[in-house]
């Protein structure tokens, strides 16, 4: 009769045979580049198709519309929520009112605060009517309180002593936040 100690050493010892089985395992050698194991790839289609089976793709299609402007007229280093870009057409919306009022110097954790003098039904339209810019440009976003009021603030507190400008349909405004 083994004793209960045994039968643990036993145990024991067996899960470390197959432990060290396991490790003793050599994993394959993969071929290094010089050798001829895997074949070469084939070069591409010369025609790129569809996936689906389709007829093959136009490839003029794919290159640039030459009315479209170039990544020399995109500003370069726009954060995300700013479009430093006067607004043109058609305001989608009356003049609202812009809080910081033009000229103001506010703290740096001041949000924009824009209000409608009608409630706004196409938000997506709204926010894209109000253009935004900073220097030095800081990424925000907007955020809706309701149908009349939207926000835009930076992802942080803005820097010290920055420059706002804030053009919602062509009614320009702009203000400085402080030393902090």
């Amino acid at each position: 009769m083994r004793s209960p100690m045994g039968i643990r050493l036993t145990a024991v010892l067996g899960a470390l045979t197959v432990l060290a089985a396991m490790v003793a395992v050599t994993p394959p050698v993969l071929a290094d580049s010089e050798s001829d194991v895997f074949p070469p790839t084939d070069p591409p289609p010369a025609e790129t198709v569809d996936p689906f089976g389709a007829s093959p793709i136009d490839q003029s299609a794919l290159t640039a519309d030459p009315t479209a402007p170039s990544l020399a007229t995109i500003p370069r280093a726009t954060p995300a929520g700013q479009n430093p870009e006067p607004f043109t057409g058609t305001p989608p919306f009356s003049t609202p009112t812009v809080n910081p009022s033009n000229g103001a110097v506010v703290g740096v954790a001041k949000p924009i605060i824009i209000n409608f003098a009608a409630p706004i039904t196409d938000r997506p339209l709204a926010e894209g009517a109000i253009h935004i810019s900073s220097n030095p440009p800081v990424p925000g976003k907007f955020y809706w309180m309701n149908a009349r009021q939207v926000r835009w603030q930076p992802f942080d507190f803005w820097p010290a002593q920055t420059t706002v400008n804030i053009d919602p349909a062509g009614s320009k405004s702009s203000f400085t936040t402080g030393r902090r």
